[in-house]
């Protein structure tokens, strides 16, 4: 019995990393065959979310449904059987992150290409640094980065969306979103790293189109020339330990906003919580505009800003717009809990 319960607790505590995993992914119990089974029988005594959490080898789920079993849920043979299947098969054990390729960069030391849980990332400096995009291959609709879902919030802002700016590619996924969910929208994305660039393409499906054009330049050369102007502006170029000096001026954020239209958005992304440097530019940065919605990308430490010189729609219209699409998937249901924690900023 002590050993029994020492496995169990072993069992649960080991979920815990996963427990973070599962919400920032969006991830649900497998749609196969038993679902329902497993959902009845799992269920008696705790949260399906415990059983999602989990990843395990076959001979693990055995030892763990047997712990089921001896603790007192009552199961046929027949049952016990599909369960244990049913779980190894869904809920396996995933393969250690798989290094895909990596490159020195002169403007991040190293960039790198992981693969890990059905996800690809990028990541800059090592392998087991944090994403700094991810994308889910094959499903260019979603967003599995938190705050790329805050920042999607903006597109409800402008009365008409027709073209965008993002400023710092990355892997790509806020284009590719845009590009599947709002097909008929124009995008320049400017990234000043060509290793970055390269390794979007290469690695994450990004594409140049009539629709997606990518420039390698410095954003303050290319916010300088007179363009048509945008609807949507993104700053994804700062990160929680790096602030560029040179996308930090008054005369950066001036060209910046003469590039908006009259009723855009600027939407950026930017570690307001995390040191007063980065406080002190996202400051700056509002006292640009007349209205600022400012949304937390819980679990990560990123702060997205709404910005604009119109006031911003309120917490209702922007819901409305977000049911009005239709879709219920995680991205969307991640925006949809964002707006909803969404506060004025101070």
């Amino acid at each position: 019995m002590i050993l029994r319960t020492a496995l169990l607790v072993v069992a649960m505590t080991q979920t815990v990393a996963a427990a973070q995993d599962v919400k920032q992914h969006g991830d649900t119990l497998p749609d196969a065959t038993d679902r329902e089974l497993v959902m009845e029988a799992c269920t008696r005594c705790h949260g399906i979310d415990l059983v999602v959490e989990q990843r395990r080898s076959p001979d693990e789920w055995i030892q763990v449904v047997s712990m089921m079993v001896g603790s007192g849920m009552a199961l046929t043979d027949e049952k016990y059987r599909r369960i244990v299947s049913y779980l190894s098969e869904n809920l396996a054990s995933p393969a250690p992150p798989q290094l895909i390729y990596q490159a020195p960069s002169t403007f991040n030391r190293s960039v790198l290409v992981v693969d890990h849980k059905g996800y690809r990332s990028l990541r800059f400096g090592n392998a087991d640094d944090r994403d700094q995009s991810r994308i889910k291959p094959g499903h260019p609709e979603q967003l599995p980065m938190p705050y790329l879902r805050s920042a999607a919030v903006g597109l409800a802002v402008p009365q008409k969306l027709e073209r965008l700016l993002v400023i710092g590619l990355g892997g790509g996924a806020f284009p590719a979103f845009i590009r599947a969910d709002f097909p008929g929208v124009y995008i320049d994305a400017v990234e000043i790293d060509p290793v970055v660039a390269k390794v979007a393409i290469e690695y994450f499906d990004v594409f140049a189109d009539d629709k997606l054009q990518i420039h390698i330049a410095d954003a303050v050369d290319f916010v300088r020339e007179d363009r048509k102007p945008y609807d949507y502006i993104f700053l994804d170029a700062y990160d929680a330990d790096q602030l560029p000096d040179a996308l930090t001026t008054r005369r950066f954020f001036n060209d910046v906003k003469a590039n908006l239209t009259a009723d855009g958005v600027v939407v950026a992304n930017i570690a307001v919580k995390s040191h007063s440097k980065a406080r002190t530019v996202a400051r700056k940065l509002m006292s640009f505009y007349n209205s600022c919605l400012h949304l937390r990308s819980a679990p990560s430490l990123n702060d997205v800003l709404l910005l604009s010189d119109n006031p911003l729609p309120g917490r209702s219209d922007l819901l409305t717009w977000a049911e009005r699409s239709g879709n219920k998937d995680a991205t969307w249901q991640g925006m949809t809990d964002h707006i909803r924690a969404a506060k004025t900023c101070p």
